[in-house]
């Protein structure tokens, strides 16, 4: 594999772009479907420079739990929606047309969003951690798979098998 190849595949393999793959496809996953708010996410992460293959796994694996929460989503979005002091706010946002494809009124709805954006964060840093340590290792052992070698040859991806994890999924 060619010098400017080899910088594409690492490019696509930072451990920022597959942190963020994974904190989107979370959020994606955890958002019931029906609602505007999970395609608003899919939008993002298709237009992010998040891997898609991490957002597209990780949302799968978080839509087959989420059903397993939606009493823990339903009590924190009726917390929330019941809130006094945000009542008028959501009486103007009923008003508003299009909000209502988001289904934020809708406590499994807004128990989901909310908690998805708090755990997107944390999510993010220890999945960015993840892929620094063991990153390297981990795309190495997939592209030594016999198939993954049929499509790209045998050259080395990395120069030496010692890299740096921080020059190489930086």
């Amino acid at each position: 594999m060619s010098n400017p190849d080899r910088r594409i595949v690492d490019g696509v393999n930072s451990a920022h772009q597959l942190a963020l793959g994974i904190s989107l496809g979370a959020i994606i996953g955890l958002i019931p479907k029906d609602s505007a708010f999970a395609w608003i996410a899919v939008l993002i992460l298709v237009l992010s420079r998040g891997n898609l293959l991490c957002g597209i796994l990780s949302a799968v694996a978080f839509s087959y739990v989420s059903p397993g929460f939606d009493g823990w989503f339903d009590h924190v979005g009726s917390q929330i929606l019941s809130l006094s002091s945000l009542t008028e706010f959501w009486a103007s946002c009923m008003e508003v047309p299009w909000l209502a494809w988001t289904r934020f009124n809708n406590s499994v709805v807004m128990g989901t969003v909310t908690l998805g954006a708090g755990l997107a964060v944390p999510l993010y840093l220890i999945s960015r951690f993840f892929f620094r340590v063991w990153g390297l290792a981990i795309i190495d052992a997939f592209l030594a798979l016999p198939v993954i070698r049929t499509f790209i040859g045998n050259a080395p991806l990395h120069e030496s098998s010692s890299a740096d994890p921080e020059t190489v999924l930086s």
